[in-house]
Parts: C-alpha cells; structure tokens; sequence
C-alpha cells in the first residue's frame, strides 16, 4: 500500500473526528444538563487532538490532509443521527447515541489498523488513539 492509500485511510478517521467534534460542540450549544455539557466539552478537546494528531501524520506521509469542511460520508452517517438526539431526549438517550457513534468509530480505527502498511509511530499513534476510544467507550458514558 502506497503512503497515498494510507494517507486516504488517515482522512477517513480525520473526517469523523471533525464530524465527532462538531457534533459534541453542537451538543454543547444545546443541551442544558450540566454534567452532560462538561461532558462534550471534555469528548469535544479529546476529537480535537486526535484531528491534530492525524493531521501531523498526514502531512509527514507528505499527502494532503482532508480539511475541516470535507466531511466523509461515513463520518456524516456515524454521527448525524446522534444530532437528532440534542433536543428533546433524556440524557441517557443522548449518551446512547453518542456511545453507538464512538463505538463506530472504534470500529473504523481497527480496520485501519489491519492494515500491515500502517507501521512504527503512526501505528503507534493510531493504538494509542483506539484505546483512548475504547476506554471512554468502557468508562465515560455512564454519567
């Protein structure tokens, strides 16, 4: 695989985590429990340096990195339907949604890295990435 077929891979997660963050700055604007505000808040900084991390990464396989406004299908389908979910549902609801889309997003992370041409430190990166993904999945949306 060429860096070219890794750097599209990269943008794939890169667009779902712009698409994450808005989401969880979205919910920030919406939402009026405030243990679920600070929340996204903390889930919103967390999407933020993963962009950055990814980004870095794009840019040393020396490719274009997907920009903040070219959003994926498969990140706007990962998580416009936990949008829905701002107004009018239960915390519980929303915290539901946003498990799924993460839970999704987990998913992305581990065909990425079935991948044997992602190697050494932006593998590295992308693990430590997953496992940040999959604790909070484990630990974080039971407030």
């Amino acid at each position: 695989m060429s860096y070219s077929q890794v750097a599209d891979l990269l943008n794939e997660l890169l667009g779902v985590h712009y698409h994450a963050e808005k989401t969880y700055k979205t919910g920030i604007e919406h939402v009026e429990d405030s243990t679920l505000k600070s929340f996204f808040v903390v889930k919103a900084a967390e999407k933020a340096s993963m962009v950055n991390e990814l980004t870095d990464i794009i840019v040393r396989l020396n490719e274009t990195p997907l920009k903040m406004g070219q959003l994926s299908q498969k990140a706007a389908k990962i998580w416009s339907d936990t949008l829905l979910f701002f107004k009018g549902n239960s915390k519980a609801a929303v915290l539901e949604e946003c498990r799924k889309a993460e839970q999704t997003v987990l998913e992305e992370y581990e065909e990425v890295l079935k991948h044997t041409s992602v190697t050494g430190f932006n593998r590295t990166i992308l693990e430590g990435h997953r496992d940040e993904i999959a604790e909070g999945i484990s630990s974080s949306f039971n407030i």
